[in-house]
């Protein structure tokens, strides 16, 4: 605040604005990770709640984690890791997910733009067509 004092603003609008920037700013930053997306969950916390999440569905299926890292082909150690939310590589999500039928909505992680306008397809065609190396 005292920041705000010593500069001369022009307006209660733009100074109203930039402590909101300002204050926006200040909570991000310190936040407890050192990374924290926009909508407020670290990758440590995101692991934790898949973790939560796999757990929840194993025990809802009514499988133990020997049998669930067993139709994974993972270890019951990697298992218990995964689901405590460690870190775990991407082939242990994948293989969990699988082995608990859950897998499809990663297929649909990072899915293909759908194109705004005939522009954009256009575009879109001749990059297919450069990388082909003709038409």
């Amino acid at each position: 605040m005292a920041l705000f004092r010593k500069q001369r603003l022009r307006s209660v609008r733009h100074s109203e604005s930039i402590r909101t920037i300002y204050g926006t700013l200040f909570e991000y930053m310190n936040h407890s990770g050192p990374y924290m997306d926009p909508f407020g969950i670290s990758p440590k916390q995101l692991r934790e709640r898949l973790g939560r999440r796999s757990q929840e569905r194993r025990l809802a299926l009514n499988q133990s984690q020997a049998s669930v890292a067993a139709k994974a082909g993972v270890s019951v150690t990697t298992l218990k890791r995964f689901e405590a939310g460690e870190n775990v590589s991407t082939d242990v999500l994948i293989r969990v997910a699988q082995a608990l039928d859950a897998a499809e909505p990663l297929s649909a992680l990072f899915s293909q733009l759908e194109a705004r306008s005939v522009r954009d397809l256009v575009a879109e065609k001749a990059r297919r067509r450069g990388r082909r190396g003709g038409p």
